[in-house]
């Protein structure tokens, strides 16, 4: 019972953080997040986020582009890519230019 108590915690204080900061739900949040670690370089953030499946990888950021697209403005194209990039089907290839070697 105390588990579901410190759950029901975490998620109130969640919410009530993305509220404070201006998010409407979780997911604006998150999207935030992932555009937030592709911009600095945060690779690793953003792979856990990714692979995770806590964002998908065609979100886009308020200026409508992708953290895809965020990396390589950003110049972080060459660190890598996650591994679940490429993995839908529907999706383009990532250029040849973006993958590590």
């Amino acid at each position: 019972m105390l588990e579901v108590a410190a759950t029901a915690a975490v998620v109130g204080a969640w919410a009530a953080a993305c509220k404070k900061l201006g998010y409407s739900t979780h997911r604006q949040a998150e999207v935030a997040l992932l555009m937030s670690a592709a911009k600095d370089g945060r690779l690793s953030e953003l792979t856990e986020l990714l692979e995770t499946h806590r964002v998908e990888i065609e979100a886009r950021g308020e200026d409508g582009r992708t953290a895809l697209a965020i990396c390589a403005a950003e110049g972080h194209g060459s660190a890598g890519k996650p591994r679940n990039v490429g993995s839908n089907p529907a999706l383009p290839s990532l250029p040849s230019s973006l993958v590590a070697n």
